[in-house]
């Protein structure tokens, strides 16, 4: 796919949120009190822990980690994400390239549900982000994300992650990140799902990540998603398996 046929779907893609977004939203003006659905949370799982103090009354923790594997550690990521209700009061994250002196970056934003319902979940973020090692500048960007899960069948499940990476000093290019459109469906205690996922990087061209996956909640662990990913490196394209593993620190 070239860069304008990229572009144009990414127009579409952005086009059928904020048509959803419309239905959505006229759907629950219908429920004045819509009841919100901590199954569909971007790091969502079942899991069950102890009772923490440390968080705020009423509110949810989610720790996020997520590993791509190729020949060694590709990628690390760690996130925390703190829930009240329909807001986001903190997502912070830390992200590596497999080597933490050659590239790493550390974000840190909030957020909240445009749309809360019992199928479907719609969450708009805004984090700043800064870079850090020997193979980067210092780039500074602000970073709006979108992610939409819904249930538009029973057994069957739809994500779409979106970010937008806008420059905030002059090292930095504006970026796009489509993390998932993925599609699942439950089959006894797990989740097949098939996706595609793609970056840009200023006006470079688009790196399309296509991947199938399969999700299992796993006891007290937390829920465990296993990808199978094709991704466009300098040395060509490689098939590269993804590690993801979320867990609910409060219930």
């Amino acid at each position: 796919m070239n860069r304008s046929r990229a572009s144009r779907a990414l127009k579409f893609l952005g086009l059928g949120l904020v048509l959803f977004t419309l239905w959505a939203s006229s759907a629950a003006a219908a429920d004045p009190d819509p009841e919100v659905d901590s199954e569909l949370s971007v790091a969502s799982t079942e899991t069950e822990a102890s009772e923490s103090e440390n968080w705020p009354a009423g509110s949810d923790a989610w720790l996020v980690f997520r590993t791509g594997i190729r020949h060694g550690a590709a990628f690390r990521i760690v996130n925390t994400v703190v829930e009240r209700g329909r807001w986001i009061q903190a997502d912070l994250g830390y992200y590596d390239s497999g080597d933490a002196g050659e590239y790493r970056l550390f974000w840190a934003g909030a957020g909240g549900a445009a749309v809360a319902r019992d199928d479907v979940r719609l969450e708009l973020k805004a984090a700043l982000a800064r870079s850090f090692g020997t193979t980067t500048a210092g780039e500074l960007h602000l970073l709006a994300n979108a992610t939409l899960s819904a249930r538009p069948l029973a057994r069957w499940k739809l994500e779409i992650s979106h970010t937008e990476g806008m420059p905030l000093n002059a090292v930095a290019e504006r970026t796009r990140t489509l993390d998932r459109a993925r599609l699942e469906h439950e089959l006894g205690d797990y989740q097949l799902g098939l996706g595609y996922a793609g970056t840009q990087s200023g006006d470079g061209p688009w790196q399309h990540r296509p991947f199938v996956s399969v999700s299992k909640v796993v006891g007290s662990v937390g829920e465990v998603e296993l990808w199978l990913q094709r991704v466009e490196l300098s040395d060509g394209p490689t098939e590269r398996i993804q590690l993801r593993f979320s867990r609910k620190l409060k219930p």
